[in-house]
C-alpha cells in the first residue's frame, strides 16, 4: 500500500504545482503590480490636466483728462510747465522780426516757406507789457530779452485766449505764444523785462502764473525791478489795468501807461476793480 501511495504523489504533484501557480497568476492579475524606475524609486503620479485659462482683453484706453481735446495722448508739457490751450485761433508759423519789446512779426508757413508779405502778421504778448525800447526805463534790454526768446527764424505757436479780446486796441492780434522750450509771455515776466497787464481788469488763463512770477522776479530785484526805482507792482494797480509806476489814484480820463524814467499817472478806461482774493 505504501508504494502505491508513493507512486500515487508522484503522478499528483506536478497537477498541484500547475494549479498553485494558475491561482499565483490570477492573483497577481487583478492588482496592477507597481512600476519601479531605473534608478529603484518609485515614479511621481502624472499631472492633473488643468483647463485653459483664457487671457483677459487688453485694456481699453482712457482719455486723458487733463488735456483740453480730450486725447489718448497727455497735451505737450513745455520745461515752465504750461501747455498749449484751446483757443480760438491758433496759429503756427516762423518768427521773422521784433517791433518793439513785447510785439513781433509771424510768418504763417502753412507748411510751405514763407515768401508772401500777407503771410506776416503783427502778434503782441497778451497780458504782459514791457517797456519801450529807446524812451523808456529797461526798453532797450527788455527788447534784447525778447530777441533772445524769439530768434529769426524760429518756430513758434500763437494761440488766442477764449476769455480775452483777440485783438487789442489796435488791431493786433494778441496771444500766447510758445517757443520750443516755454511760453514767452511769462518768461519776459520771470526775467523782470515784463510786468502784468489786465486791461480792464479783464483775466486769461495764465494770469495767477504772471502775477506769481512778477512778484518773483519783484522780490529778487531782476530786470526792471532793480534798474527802475520807481517802478511799482501793487494788487490794486494791476486790478485797474495799470502798468508799472502807477499811483494809487485812477484817473478817468487817463489812456495808456508806459514804463518811463519819469513817473506818471495813467489806467485804461472803464476799469473793474476785481477782490484782493483773485490777485493773490
Amino acid at each position: 500500500m505504501k508504494g502505491a501511495k508513493t507512486h500515487t504523489w508522484k503522478v499528483m504533484r506536478p497537477l498541484v504545482w500547475l494549479v498553485a501557480t494558475a491561482v499565483l497568476v490570477t492573483g497577481a492579475g487583478c492588482s496592477a503590480p507597481e512600476r519601479v524606475g531605473a534608478g529603484g524609486s518609485t515614479p511621481s503620479p502624472s499631472p492633473i490636466a488643468t483647463p485653459l485659462q483664457t487671457a483677459e482683453p487688453f485694456p481699453t484706453p482712457t482719455p486723458d483728462s487733463a488735456s483740453p481735446w480730450n486725447l489718448l495722448i497727455p497735451a505737450y508739457v513745455y520745461e515752465d510747465g504750461t501747455s498749449i490751450i484751446d483757443g480760438p485761433t491758433s496759429i503756427d508759423g516762423v518768427m521773422v522780426d521784433l517791433n518793439g519789446s513785447d510785439v513781433f512779426e509771424l510768418c504763417i508757413t502753412k507748411g510751405y516757406e514763407c515768401v508772401a508779405y500777407e503771410d506776416i502778421i503783427p502778434i503782441r504778448l497778451v497780458h504782459i507789457d514791457a517797456p519801450e525800447p529807446g524812451s523808456e526805463c529797461y526798453g532797450d534790454e527788455a527788447e534784447l530779452e525778447l530777441a533772445g526768446l524769439l530768434l529769426e527764424g524760429m518756430p513758434v505757436s500763437a494761440v488766442t485766449d477764449p476769455n480775452l479780446p483777440e485783438e487789442d486796441a489796435d488791431g493786433i492780434l494778441q496771444a500766447w505764444v510758445w517757443n520750443s522750450e516755454f511760453l514767452v509771455n511769462l518768461e519776459m515776466v520771470k526775467r523782470g523785462a515784463a510786468t502784468p497787464y489786465f486791461p480792464n481788469g479783464a483775466r486769461g488763463a495764465f494770469d495767477q502764473r504772471l502775477l506769481n512770477a512778477a512778484r518773483k522776479a519783484k522780490a529778487a530785484g531782476r530786470g526792471l525791478w532793480g534798474a527802475c526805482p520807481s517802478a511799482r507792482l501793487e494788487g490794486a494797480n494791476l486790478q485797474h489795468g495799470c502798468r508799472p509806476m502807477c499811483t494809487s489814484a485812477v484817473s478817468p480820463t487817463a489812456g495808456v501807461l508806459r514804463l518811463s524814467r519819469t513817473p506818471t499817472l495813467r489806467s485804461a478806461p472803464n476799469s473793474r476793480a476785481i477782490s484782493s482774493g483773485e490777485v493773490a
